[in-house]
């Protein structure tokens, strides 16, 4: 009879050993998986911060080059209008 339990309680242990096991192991992948999700995240925001900067960069050279093309026509006119 005591035997009949402890083996109960072996197989019972080891159950609990695998299911654990298991565990522990979907944990961790669900880290290694939210570590590559977020690095992926801030790589793309990054990725958008500098097309954005250089984006603003070429726009305002742009207006800044005509805003100066459209004072110095009005100050010294060179007779293309």
């Amino acid at each position: 009879m005591i035997e009949k339990l402890n083996e109960e309680l072996r197989k019972y242990s080891n159950g609990l050993d695998y299911y654990k096991k298991i565990y522990e192991e979907e944990k961790n992948r669900a880290k290694r998986e939210h570590e590559l999700i977020t690095s992926s995240f801030y790589e793309l925001a990054m990725q958008y911060v500098i097309l954005k900067n250089e984006t603003q960069k070429k726009f305002n050279q742009e207006v800044n080059k005509n805003w100066l093309e459209t004072e110095r026509n009005k100050n010294f006119p060179l007779g293309n209008k």
